[in-house]
């Protein structure tokens, strides 16, 4: 069929018979209205893919994003709350599963209320058989002018050939455009939601030849941004990902100073260190507490049924304790000096005069070039020196070398070819999850093992419920490190270095 969706003006009906001509007649049928609020995810994930989530009379559905109709998905569940919803709110089925995909661990929010004026039209055969229905429907945001209006083709089930017709003759009609941009698009334009926010992952448009420290300067602007962008959504707790993305954010901006070296004075240098080290620990319990709470399912998980009750008094407590750690975080992110602090620290990298260091002038392309050569070298030394006698401090050390090189593949992928990077960023997924399962089970047994060592006078259910996960913790650690040197293996396959000496190709330079 032609094209079945336009963009019309109100009182279309003389211009809608006017394109039909003597062969079909025109005439209003219901008259409808409906309110719905639209909600996505900060990063607008839904929308990305194609599909919007909205809330019409406290039940929610999943539907494309081009029309907010079409592929619905149902949620078996009324919500009556107007908080912020996770894909675990919903009951199990079709419509979580999809919604799960999307979200992950962010929570979706409303951001728009869309009121629809539908009139419904009937065209009619000579015979004055209805044989196709045409839908005229205005959409506005809630208490605001602007408004689209469109019409869409309802085919009627054996009237095939009319609808066939009837398309042709109404896209042939002066005064009657094709839908050329997403109804979505067009609510995001409305609520001012068109940019999305950047993300930790975002890529940074550089040039090879731009100075190192005009290069630095701008990845550490660009990371100052995501860190300010996520602060309210850690002080109104929305979800876990706003800190977890403030905490990346900091670490590439300390890492982009810290591995190219020179672009700022060694004082300067040494003071930016430390100011964004200091911010990062600061959210360091309030992150693992966040950890925990979302492992909640599965350490219970892992635990004989009998035993998992013995980790009600252990969850408890946690909850508690992020009750308060978060309302730290909130106040001191909402507090004059911090906003103060955060606010020079984006001046000093707006100053026009910034100090330079050592090696600021030279080409950001070739000094990038060698610093990831160097970190690779460095990441095969550590990883052709395992075997099973390897301490756990050099797997971890291993770990972060991995991380350092991530780190420049990602705050520098701008200036290299995707399809080798593409590869190698593929072989370090491997590689750094099972480093990364090994770490959070050190961390996570030390830290059990803490708890259990602090907690006043724990009773007997708990104390064995907490050394079941311990022992079960070991065991996971236990069985990532035997992995470690299989991925490594993985990762350094023999063309390894024939990658990254292909990252920068002419076509990059």
């Amino acid at each position: 069929m032609r094209t079945t969706f336009w963009e019309c003006m109100e009182g279309e009906l003389p211009v809608i018979q006017s394109a039909l001509g003597e062969k079909y007649s025109v005439d209003r049928g219901s008259h409808t209205s409906r309110s719905v609020q639209i909600y996505d995810s900060f990063d607008c994930n839904l929308i990305d893919k194609g599909r919007a989530l909205i809330r019409s009379q406290g039940r929610f559905r999943l539907v494309d994003a081009e029309d907010l109709i079409s592929n619905e998905v149902v949620s078996d569940r009324v919500v009556r709350h107007q908080r912020p919803v996770f894909w675990w709110d919903f009951p199990a089925g079709e419509f979580q599963s999809e919604l799960k995909s999307y979200l992950k661990l962010r929570a979706a929010q409303p951001f728009a209320t869309v009121v629809f004026i539908c009139q419904q039209l009937n065209v009619r055969n000579e015979d004055g058989k209805i044989v196709l229905r045409l839908l005229q429907e205005r959409g506005s945001l809630e208490e605001r002018e602007e408004a689209r209006i469109t019409l869409q083709i309802r085919p009627l089930e054996g009237y095939d050939h009319e609808a066939e017709e009837i398309s042709g003759l109404l896209s042939s009609q002066t005064g009657l455009e094709s839908v050329s941009t997403r109804l979505i698009d067009t609510i995001l334009q409305w609520s001012e939601k068109s940019e999305r926010p950047l993300s930790p992952k975002s890529m940074i448009d550089l040039r090879g030849d731009q100075s190192v420290h005009a290069a630095v300067t701008h990845i550490a602007q660009e990371m100052m941004k995501v860190v300010r962008q996520n602060e309210q959504g850690i002080i109104d707790d929305i979800d876990s990902e706003f800190l977890h993305d403030y905490r990346v954010a900091i670490r590439k901006l300390r890492s982009v100073i810290t591995l190219i070296k020179g672009a700022y004075p060694p004082a300067e240098t040494k003071w930016l260190k430390k100011e964004f080290g200091n911010l990062a620990r600061e959210t360091n319990r309030h992150r693992d507490l966040d950890v925990y709470l979302l492992e909640e399912g599965a350490y219970r998980s892992q635990l004989p049924a009998f035993l998992a009750p013995g980790l009600d008094r252990v969850f408890k407590d946690f909850r508690a304790e992020r009750s308060r750690v978060k309302g730290c975080t909130s106040r001191r992110l909402a507090s004059k000096a911090y906003r103060e602090h955060l606010a020079s620290l984006e001046d000093w990298w707006r100053n026009a005069n910034l100090p330079r260091g050592k090696y600021a002038d030279l080409e950001m392309g070739e000094v990038v070039r060698k610093e990831l050569l160097k970190h690779f070298k460095h990441v095969q030394k550590f990883g052709r020196s395992l075997n099973e006698n390897t301490e756990d401090e050099e797997v971890h050390a291993l770990r972060i070398e991995c991380k350092k090189l991530r780190y420049l593949l990602e705050l520098f992928s701008s200036l290299m070819a995707p399809k080798p990077l593409k590869q190698i960023l593929k072989r370090m997924k491997g590689l750094q999850n099972v480093l990364g399962e090994f770490n959070d089970c050190a961390v996570q047994k030390e830290n059990m093992q803490t708890y259990l060592q602090k907690v006043h006078q724990p009773d007997r259910q708990c104390a064995a419920a907490l050394g079941g996960l311990i022992v079960v913790l070991a065991a996971k650690q236990l069985e990532a490190r035997s992995h470690v040197q299989e991925r490594f293996a993985e990762f350094c396959d023999g063309k390894m270095m024939i990658r990254f000496e292909a990252l920068f190709g002419e076509e990059n330079q």
